[in-house]
């Protein structure tokens, strides 16, 4: 899965309607696709679209609702086979989290939430079960994760933070869907990503069984190789200056995969978000100002994957966002979005540009502009 570079952005969206979860008629597996929200003229609806990586048309995967319908539909997930899609949908004061099939059949709410904010969702690998954020508090952060069966069964909180004490966050399934790992910091509410001290821990699907593996100044995100001995981690963000590393959850050793002696080209993110690169011998994709790198966790060796052309005169603070990453570990997808738009004269879609890369070759083709999910067989 990917992962975030901080702390998960506040999400708004929320829930409605609901049957019962246990028709799987109309799921249909697809291939390199797209799910993003349309928003209605005036911005204060959306619903969702789908439509195939590479191409521009899409079609309505839930109903189209018009200006003066207050319902939204966002954060779009797929499920780890692509045959649903989660998300979160506002409405009335409430939010849901639904699920619908890829073809856009039996939409169904399977959690309905009173709260500040509700987001981040993510599958289980087995694609039965969700985890997802509940803010309640009058801050930004999270203060509890929650977990739910895709047939609205077994809603529960995970991990609960005390109010204003800071955030849980940069949560992860296990391979084999028996463990959670996650991120529990305490600290100023407002700026929970950077402040300390930081707990990395895990805990079982039913909540119990918490561990601790890691004390840190900060941990933002950790996630599961493909095999689930190790964990890739982005910690010590203090200064702006993060560390790749690699942790091994039965002893707690940590290892750095990454030393950089300064900051980024881009103020105020040191960007490391990473995906795990299956294969023989997996390997860890991150993107760094312009640049796309391959790390062994093994052996620390480190190689450019790709670089990213500018396409304007100056780009002197790119920020790569990987999105996707194909089973085979051939291709990923990415967006490269160049931050001195602020200082200068060209457009926001000059600035950002989306790319499918072959980590083979390095090769890169340009794709239309995807603001949602992209699911990569």
């Amino acid at each position: 899965m990917l992962f975030a570079v901080l702390a998960s952005a506040a999400v708004v969206a929320t829930g409605c309607t609901g049957h019962s979860a246990s028709s799987v008629a109309g799921k249909v597996s697809v291939a390199r696709r797209v799910v993003e929200s349309a928003t209605a003229k005036g911005g204060k609806s959306c619903w969702l679209t789908s439509r195939a990586l590479g191409k521009s048309r899409s079609k309505p995967l839930t109903p189209p609702v018009g200006s003066t319908q207050e319902r939204c539909d966002r954060e779009p997930q797929w499920s780890p086979d692509g045959s649903q899609v989660a998300f979160v949908r506002e409405q009335a004061a409430e939010f849901g989290v639904m699920v619908v099939n890829a073809d856009g059949t039996h939409l169904h709410r399977v959690a309905a939430i009173k709260a500040r904010v509700v987001g981040g969702i993510i599958w289980s690998p087995s694609g039965t079960a969700l985890l997802f954020q509940v803010d309640r508090r009058p801050y930004s952060g999270t203060n509890a994760l929650y977990r739910v069966g895709v047939d609205g069964s077994g809603l529960r909180p995970l991990a609960v933070q005390p109010d204003k004490l800071g955030f849980l966050d940069g949560y992860d399934w296990s391979p084999d869907g028996m463990r959670v790992v996650f991120a529990r910091s305490v600290g100023e509410p407002r700026y929970p990503a950077y402040t300390g001290p930081a707990r990395l821990q895990t805990i079982s699907p039913a909540g119990s069984r918490v561990k601790t593996l890691l004390v840190a100044e900060s941990v933002d995100w950790a996630a599961w190789s493909p095999d689930g001995q190790e964990l890739a981690l982005q910690r010590n963000c203090f200064n702006w200056i993060c560390q790749l590393g690699i942790l091994n959850p039965a002893t707690g050793a940590v290892k750095a995969l990454t030393h950089f002696a300064g900051h980024s080209n881009t103020y105020g993110i040191d960007q490391l978000t990473s995906l795990w690169r299956p294969g023989k011998q997996a390997t860890i994709i991150y993107g760094r100002d312009r640049t796309l790198y391959e790390v062994s966790p093994a052996t620390g060796a480190t190689r450019v994957a790709a670089r990213v052309p500018c396409p304007r005169k100056t780009c002197d603070a790119t920020v790569i966002t990987l999105a996707g990453i194909s089973s085979d570990g051939r291709y990923a997808v990415f967006d490269a979005y160049d931050y001195s738009t602020i200082s200068n004269s060209d457009t926001e879609s000059a600035a950002d540009r989306y790319y499918r890369v072959d980590l083979n070759t390095g090769g890169l083709k340009s794709l239309p502009a995807y603001h949602g999910d992209v699911f990569l067989p």
